[in-house]
């Protein structure tokens, strides 16, 4: 009896220091921070939000690594053309994407998270020019230019039936002023940011915005985080809309 006592009381200790030892590791794991994914998110060229030149990738890349990072992963951001960030969204290439403007057709094809920021589109013309465009009749009989990868407003796309594309802004700006198109459309602040840099070969009184309030001249735009349209990606959206929030 005195042997079998001496064995249980082993037993029982050993139950308990070990009930203990994961009874403590639960809490030890309960206050680990989350595991941090490593993935690959694209983004394009769009001073002064995000590019490869600008500090740190830009305030919006810096905003969504922290965003990311809250939602348990580890993101490398690497800068693409914008039809080769939205090319390799479609592809599953890449985990995500951003910033990019919440159009019907990557609704159709691309999970969203809930906005970022939102940014004004405006219609551009030379100084001056006599067939500045007053009316939606007027924009439709006119050479439109624009970037390629951009998806631009439901307004916008209705009169404009086809567009001229340009790698970049300042092309786009070049090919303004050289008479190859009648107008130029592009996001207020990046235009902006181009005509103020000192380097640019062209002079920002040079152009001007169509002063319209009509919806087919300017429009406030939702940009987002897309990523593939998976169950994967339900999950990884839902986790990156909380951090967000």
């Amino acid at each position: 009896i005195r042997r079998w006592r001496s064995i249980l009381t082993v037993v029982l200790a050993g139950l308990l220091t070990f009930g203990g030892v994961l009874f403590v590791a639960g809490l030890l794991r309960t206050e680990r921070p989350p595991h941090m994914k490593p993935v690959v998110v694209a983004s394009g060229e769009w001073a002064p939000f995000v590019g490869p030149d600008l500090p740190e990738g830009g305030p919006i890349a810096e905003v969504m690594q922290e965003v990311l990072a809250t939602a348990g992963f580890n993101p490398q951001v690497t800068f693409l053309s914008w039809a080769e960030v939205e090319r390799r969204i479609d592809q599953g290439s890449v985990f995500g994407g951003f910033p990019l403007v919440l159009s019907k057709d990557r609704q159709s094809r691309m999970l969203y998270s809930v906005p970022i920021f939102s940014a004004e589109y405006v219609i551009f013309v030379r100084a001056g020019a006599a067939n500045s465009p007053k009316t939606a009749e007027d924009l439709s009989q006119l050479k439109v230019g624009g970037i390629t990868g951009y998806d631009y407003w439901a307004e916008l796309d209705d009169v404009v039936v086809d567009m001229n594309r340009y790698d970049d802004i300042v092309d786009g700006f070049a090919a303004l002023l050289a008479g190859e198109i009648d107008v130029f459309v592009e996001a207020s602040a990046p235009a902006q940011h181009v005509l103020n840099d000192p380097e640019i070969p062209f002079d920002r009184t040079s152009f001007a915005v169509v002063e319209s309030k009509e919806a087919w001249a300017r429009s406030m735009e939702d940009l987002v985080f897309m990523v593939p349209k998976t169950k994967e990606g339900e999950k990884s959206i839902a986790r990156i809309n909380r951090a967000l929030a």
